[in-house]
């Protein structure tokens, strides 16, 4: 879906942070009620999951899923650009240091990301044990 929204900031000529707040205020994403609307229900199931029996290949190295399926939603908006190069020379960069910190900034960023991820992946492989459980589907000990 493409929409215009007036004083919406500007990807490239505001700041990241003011983007990527706007864009958490407004956009959500949740799967729909099977019972309110089933017909959503069944596209996005379709559509937004890799496939409900994974196939071989996608078991290929000894993994749940190679292709890392199912993806989350993150908790926040993550903004990517691509990577530039450190060691070209940017003729903007006041400081002619190529853009390394942009670079590193850019790295620790995609390290943040990727982290986040790894931890709601471990979440959907094995949710995590309340106060006194000893499995995930057993209630807490009294």
């Amino acid at each position: 879906m493409l929409v215009w929204i007036k004083d919406a900031p500007v990807l490239g000529e505001c700041m990241d942070e003011d983007v990527y707040r706007f864009v958490d205020r407004y956009i959500s994403c949740e799967k729909p009620d099977p019972d309110t609307d089933p017909e959503l229900h069944k596209i996005v199931s379709e559509v937004q999951v890799h496939s409900r029996n994974h196939s071989k290949s996608c078991k290929k190295g000894n993994v749940e899923c190679r292709f890392g399926f199912p993806k989350l939603p993150m908790d926040k908006t993550i903004l990517t650009y691509d990577t530039p190069n450190p060691d070209e020379e940017d003729d903007k960069d006041d400081d002619n240091d190529g853009g390394k910190d942009d670079h590193e900034e850019q790295s620790r960023r995609g390290n943040e990301a990727k982290s986040a991820v790894k931890k709601k992946a471990a979440l959907v492989k094995k949710p995590e044990r309340g106060p006194g459980q000893t499995e995930a589907t057993e209630e807490p000990a009294v």
